[in-house]
């Protein structure tokens, strides 16, 4: 669209003219236009400038709308938005004149009579002698150029407040003059008789003759003085100037950050942007009424050729479609257009004769409205439209250059169709359309499309029922595809223009395009490239890769057409080629690549780009996928001509990247195997070169494993001899097997060998190696590396056995002449010798160049001995290891044992030998040597854990035959060792009856003086007893003896003193599963009479025990915790005791102990209610049993049972009087009476038969 006038193409955006902020580089300079200097003249005081100044024009100047597309939404919303076209000038500025200079007596004096002089016009108007369009001229865009970048919509004036000097004289007057200055520029717009303002606050200016809104904004510094002086200033010059606020005056505060510049930007020109819309309505108004009169205005000077009234028609319908693209009206300024269209195709160009200028006008025009149309569909998204309209201009130029202009079959139609083509794709390009990707449309006309990729063409809307249905060509595709088109016009315009001869007398069409002479001189090819080159970004762009790389390919052709001329094209050319070739290889298309191939090997030739060159030549090498070219050497070693390179090129080709006539495949014999063993594999090498083709012969083969397989190194020799190689038709196998010898190469340790390295065309070679395996794991094929050193090339060809990144950049390739099936890089295929032949085995493993070693089976038999009977915590822990070599030959032995889930992995400490003088402590043990079919006893011990653990041991033995020390063999053994507590251990705390008496008030024993004198805290308080049962469970399954039990009180809260005793007396034996009951009766005495407080009681069971199966065994003490024992406070209390009964008595006694251990004087009463369990005797009810302080009163009762073996429940209520509480009856004693339910019960025995007391 660059040949076009840019205001002709420029979309409308109201014009914002700034005058006075910037510096004078920031400021736009002023355009040309006839008679400017005739203007209303602008001036004012100097330019506003400064940091502040200049960061809020840049907010500004990035919000101005240019271009094509300026002002259209980038959003799929639509959504209106403030667009303004921003211009700063200096101060001095000027508006166009309205009117034309009067002609002069040379332009009307005619026979000596002077011609009548009528109304002067626009300097541009059709009416004015002095105008390029002068007399039958229709439209100049000059007059686009006024509206666009001359006569402003919206003038504002910048100005800055003084605030240099606090003085009220000097800031007076420069306030004076700032009034002044703007007086005098608003009086350039100010009409002598003002209107009222209209409903957005505008000031009718007529002074000039234009309705333009006069602004002025005024910078200040805030922090230059006080701000209520300053508005106080800034009213006055409000009130001054008769300005508004917030409509024609402004404040903008000169010390505000980017961020604020950028918010009052913003509000500044939407506060301005209705005022210019009113102001191309009222242009529009104006036009409307011109156009409605339907009379011809009378020129300056008559005519015979003045416009018919049908041209101003189309003018003034022009006219209008720009003013509604001033308001963003789309529409309507589509219709406009299209008024304007039709009246040129059917007016203008039916009148106009093709020879004169006025014809390459009309076309022009033709052209300029068909894009405004164009681009108004495409602003309302109507792209069907859009493009039928692209279409029909076509056609209609067709039609009217074949009827009235020189044809179509010209170069300059073939110029204009190019560049038709590539406006549509310049429109589309600079559109950036949203509506080319598939999101948020329907894809009923796309049901397979990928919906994340780009579009091709502009999905249509729904079809309504009954339409007819859109052809491809009615779509609107990416511009890729119109830039595509342009290029196909520009080759048949270079044709055209190439068939043209000096004698060519024939009448060309040169609309917009050179002469004749000129055409043939013009670079065409430079054309095509520049359009194929932005058709393939649009192609990229659209992930058409397809696409892109058939116009690469077609840029690269052009390239080497201008290679002889320019050598540098050669180069270029490569660099295209080569990204093709990477496209035509990947997707199979074998021909073409083969044409792109030979187009390398030339351009690689012209431009001395060996390397490139070399491997072009040796992918074309390939006979099943590439033809055979007559007449060329396919010589490698005598393709790169030594002579015309400065250094002797090294290429590295991957034989994943690119089409190898060489095949590789590697096997292994099986997919398990085991260290110490030889592994079996085969590596196959196939040549599907040319039949004509020389031999290739490598100099090493270097084959690489991920593993601990070593590296193999093939180095070349001539034919070995019958003995090592069989040949079997056109297929060698060699045998390697035994041959592999150890070598450092570059500091690695590597196997190497010597064999033949060459191959024929159509040969295939088998090389058949074995190597003893020395390393557990996993082990596959990473690569084969062949090495070609020649005098002209160094070549690494190197073929991968594994995934990569580049896999899958060679399409799969035909079928070969010998087809090896390479899957992953590896062959599924195993060659064995049968009946004088070579054939193939299919091979079973899923991929063929993987292998897993297995370590060498061990027979060396380890087994645990002492863990029978399980393993105890607190004790040492003695164990045994019995070895058992099961292997042929004398093996060095060393074995760990781990004792694996201990806490906090801190294993203990295991003794190997303890009981013998060379005892040692580590986990290792050396055994050495051990000879075959031996057994060895090796005792161990550690400390076991204080705590139970589930751990488990395990025992590794390492060990290697002496005949083969390279080959470690090992073998692991584990078992379960819980570690256990052989003691569970259950407690019961119960109350009990103290057998001593309770102290004296009234008299001081010895015990008090005694304490006293050795300077001890005497004890005075009440004696309870308290009885710990505790029950002693062996869980383990070994015979246990208890040997001792402590009881020690650790901690004791309260203020008491604690005594524990026991009558159970060790030893104690436990077999399995049994238990023994262990009461600790416990004396708890307070320090004061007076401490009524609970007391707690924290013990620790310690148990001293051995094992009875294990002689001698050592003792162990086991700590045993016991939970809390608490004492509640000192209260009364009510204890049950059952003393035993005369022999020959059938009555159970009992005896209620009611204990006073307070200072109060109690008074209880007591009643026992009767029961149908026994008869009873004694005190049945009293209200009134005393009990003193710190005293206890014991009450008897004989019972007399109804029943015997079973338990009675006596019910005897005790309440306290004075506190109105019944005090609960707690059993005295351990045997005889329990608790059940919270109740006490008395278990009553049964009858003694006759001798049994005295027995």
């Amino acid at each position: 669209m660059d040949v076009y006038p840019a205001e002709f193409i420029t979309h409308e955006a109201p014009l914002l003219v700034l005058s006075g902020l910037g510096s004078p580089e920031k400021l736009h300079e002023a355009p040309t236009y006839p008679l400017i200097e005739n203007g209303p003249r602008i001036s004012s005081e100097p330019l506003v400038a400064g940091a502040d100044a200049e960061l809020f024009l840049e907010c500004l100047q990035k919000r101005s709308a240019e271009g094509v597309w300026a002002g259209h939404p980038e959003s799929e919303k639509r959504l209106p938005k403030t667009v303004f076209r921003i211009r700063a000038f200096p101060r001095n500025y000027r508006l166009p004149p309205r009117k034309a200079n009067p002609p002069t007596s040379d332009e009307y004096e005619t026979d000596g009579d002077a011609a009548p002089i009528r109304d002067l016009h626009s300097p541009i108007s059709p009416l004015s002698p002095l105008s390029t369009l002068y007399p039958d001229g229709v439209l100049s865009h000059l007059w686009l150029r006024k509206h666009q970048s001359i006569l402003p919509a919206v003038y504002v004036s910048v100005h800055r407040l003084y605030t240099d000097s606090n003085d009220r004289a000097q800031e007076g007057s420069h306030d004076n003059e700032l009034i002044t200055a703007i007086n005098r520029e608003k009086q350039c717009f100010t009409s002598i008789v003002s209107g009222p303002p209209d409903s957005h606050g505008h000031e009718d200016l007529r002074s000039s003759g234009y309705r333009t809104k006069f602004v002025v904004l005024i910078l200040v510094d805030r922090k230059a003085g006080s701000p209520t002086k300053q508005d106080d200033r800034l009213n006055s010059i409000r009130r001054g100037t008769s300005l508004s606020t917030n409509s024609t005056f402004f404040v903008l505060p000169s010390n505000s950050v980017e961020a604020e510049f950028d918010q009052f930007a913003a509000a500044f020109l939407s506060n301005l942007y209705p005022g210019a819309l009113e102001y191309y309505r009222e242009l529009t108004k104006h036009t409307r009424r011109k156009r409605n009169k339907g009379s011809v205005p009378p020129p300056t000077l008559p005519s015979s050729r003045a416009l018919s009234s049908q041209a101003w028609t189309l003018r003034y319908e022009f006219k209008l479609g720009v003013f509604a693209e001033f308001r963003q009206e789309m529409d309507t300024a589509g219709r406009n257009y299209e008024t304007a269209y039709e009246k040129l195709f059917s007016e203008i160009f039916e009148t106009t004769a093709s020879w004169s200028d006025r014809w390459t006008e009309a076309r022009l025009l033709s052209d300029i409205l068909a894009l405004r149309m164009i681009r108004c569909n495409l602003w309302q998204e109507n792209y069907v439209v859009a493009k039928q309209k692209w279409s029909h201009h076509i056609t209609r130029m067709r039609d009217i250059l074949n009827r009235k202009g020189k044809g179509t079959d010209t170069y300059g139609f073939a110029a204009w169709m190019s560049r038709w083509n590539q406006c549509l794709g310049d429109l589309l390009r600079l559109g950036k359309f949203t509506n080319f990707t598939h999101a948020g449309h329907s894809t009923l006309l796309l049901p397979d499309v990928d919906t994340t990729l780009p579009a091709i063409y502009a999905v249509p809307p729904s079809m309504k029922p009954g339409t007819q249905p859109l052809r491809v060509q009615d779509l609107l595709h990416h511009a890729g595809f119109y830039y595509l088109a342009a290029t196909e016009w520009t080759a048949k315009r270079m044709a055209l223009a190439s068939k043209m001869t000096s004698s060519d007398k024939k009448d060309h069409d040169t609309y917009l395009c050179p002469n004749p002479l000129d055409e043939k001189s013009i670079d065409h090819v430079a054309l095509e490239m520049a359009s194929l080159l932005m058709a393939r970004t649009e192609f990229e762009r659209t992930c058409q890769r397809r696409m892109a790389e058939s116009v690469s390919h077609r840029v690269a052709r052009l390239m080497m057409g201008k290679g002889p001329n320019s050598p540098e094209m050669w180069g270029m050319a490569i660099k295209e080629l080569r990204k093709v070739a990477t496209i035509y290889r990947q997707e199979g298309w074998w021909g073409v690549l083969e044409n792109v191939l030979w187009s390398i090997v030339e351009c690689g030739q012209k431009a001395n780009d060996w390397t490139t060159a070399f491997l072009a030549m040796f992918e074309l090498m390939s006979s099943s996928v590439f033809r055979l070219r007559e007449g060329w050497n396919y010589d490698l070693t005598k393709f790169i001509d030594a002579s015309q390179t400065s250094s002797k090129p090294t290429i590295v080709v991957r034989s994943d990247e690119v089409v190898s006539f060489l095949s590789v495949g590697f096997a292994f014999a099986s997919s398990t195997m085991h260290v110490g063993y030889p592994a079996s594999a085969q590596l196959t090498l196939s040549s599907d070169a040319h039949s004509s083709s020389t031999p290739v012969t490598f100099k090493k083969l270097t084959v690489t494993f991920d593993g601990g397989l070593k590296p193999i190194v093939l180095h070349h020799k001539g034919f070995a001899g019958v003995n090592e190689t069989e040949t079997i038709g056109p297929n060698l196998m060699i045998d390697l097997a035994g041959k592999l010898q150890e070598a450092t190469s570059d500091r690695a340790t590597v196997r190497e060998t010597e064999a033949d390295l060459s191959i024929e065309p159509g040969q295939t070679k088998i090389y058949c190696l074995a190597s003893i395996l020395r390393e557990a794991g996993t082990v596959s094929t990473s690569s084969a590396t062949f090495e070609f050193i020649n005098e002209s090339f160094d070549m690494d060809l190197i073929f991968q056995f594994k995934e990569t990144a580049s896999r899958g950049l060679v399409h799969p390739l035909p079928s070969h002449k010998n087809t090896s099936g390479r899957v992953c890089g590896g062959s599924k295929v195993w060659w064995v010798r049968e009946d004088d032949k070579i054939r193939r085995q299919a091979v079973r493993a899923k991929t063929p160049t993987e292998a897993t070693i297995l370590p060498r089976p061990p027979k060396m038999e380890v087994f645990p001995e002492g863990l029978g009977k399980g393993v105890y915590i607190d004790e040492v822990v003695h164990l045994g290891l019995k070895v058992v070599n099961g292997e042929e030959e004398d093996a060095e032995v060393e074995i760990e044992a781990k004792i694996v889930g201990w806490f906090d992995d801190n294993a203990p400490t295991i003794i190997w030998n303890p009981e013998s003088d060379n005892s040692t402590k580590s986990s290792v043990y050396n055994l050495g040597k051990v000879s075959p079919d031996s057994h060895t006893l090796i005792p161990f011990s550690f400390k076991s854990s204080s705590t139970p653990i589930d751990c488990t041991l395990e025992i590794i033995v390492r060990y290697h035959l002496v005949t083969d020390p390279e080959t470690p063999i090992h073998k692991t053994v584990v078992a379960e060792m819980p570690i256990i507590n052989p003691f569970h251990a259950t407690f019961d705390w119960s109350s009990h009856l103290h057998p001593g008496p309770w102290p004296d008030c009234f008299s001081v024993s010895d015990e008090v003086f005694d304490a006293v004198a050795e300077n001890m805290k005497p004890v005075l308080g009440v004696t309870q007893r308290w009885v710990l049962q505790t029950m002693l469970l062996n869980v383990g399954e070994d015979q246990l003896e208890i040997c001792g039990l402590d009881l020690p009180a650790n901690t004791i809260s309260g203020n008491s003193q604690v005594i524990v005793n026991t009558d159970t007396k060790a030893p104690l034996e436990l077999g399995p599963n049994s238990s023994v009951r262990v009461p600790f009766l416990i004396d708890v005495q307070k320090y004061s009479l007076e401490d009524r407080t609970p007391a707690n009681i924290d013990a620790v069971l310690h148990l001293q025990w051995r094992r009875v199966s294990s002689d001698p065994s050592p003792t162990v003490i086991t700590p045993i915790p016991i939970p809390r024992l608490f004492v509640p406070l000192r209260e009364p209390r009510v204890l049950l005791t059952a003393p035993p009964s005369p022999p020959g008595d059938p009555t159970l006694r009992l005896r209620y102990t009611i204990e006073n251990p307070t200072t109060y004087f109690l008074t209880f009463t007591v009643l026992m209610e009767p029961s149908g369990e026994f008869a009873f005797s004694g005190l049945k009810q009293t209200g009134t049993l005393n009990v003193p302080p710190v005293s206890r009163v014991d009450l008897a009762y004989r019972l007399l049972p109804y029943k015997r073996g079973e338990w009675i429940r006596p019910a005897l209520r005790v309440i306290d009087r004075g506190f109105n509480r019944q005090l609960k009856v707690m059993p005295g004693q351990a045997e005889g009476i329990g608790i059940e339910k919270g109740v006490v019960v008395v278990w009553v025995p049964e009858e003694q038969k006759d001798g049994e007391g005295d027995a």
